[in-house]
C-alpha cells in the first residue's frame, strides 16, 4: 500500500491493512510514523548519475 502520512491519516484505516506491505512516502531527514513500513521514500529530489531531473529516493526494509 503507498501512501503519504497525510493520505494515511485522512483516508486509509492502516490498522486493517497491516498484512500488506507499507509503503510510505515521507519526505524528511528521520522516518518517525507509528506503523512498520517496508519501504520508505525519503525524497522526491534525488540525484542519480545518467538520469535527467530530479529523481525519488526509496529505502527498502526487509524482513529478515
Amino acid at each position: 500500500v503507498y501512501f503519504n502520512v497525510n493520505h494515511a491519516r485522512d483516508r486509509i484505516d492502516l490498522g486493517e491493512l497491516k498484512e500488506y506491505p507499507f509503503w510510505l512516502a515521507y519526505y524528511d531527514t528521520q522516518l518517525d510514523f507509528p506503523y512498520k513500513v517496508d519501504m520508505w521514500q525519503y525524497t522526491q529530489s534525488g540525484t542519480v548519475p545518467g538520469i535527467n531531473g530530479a529523481v525519488d529516493i526509496n529505502l527498502y526494509f526487509p524482513t529478515i
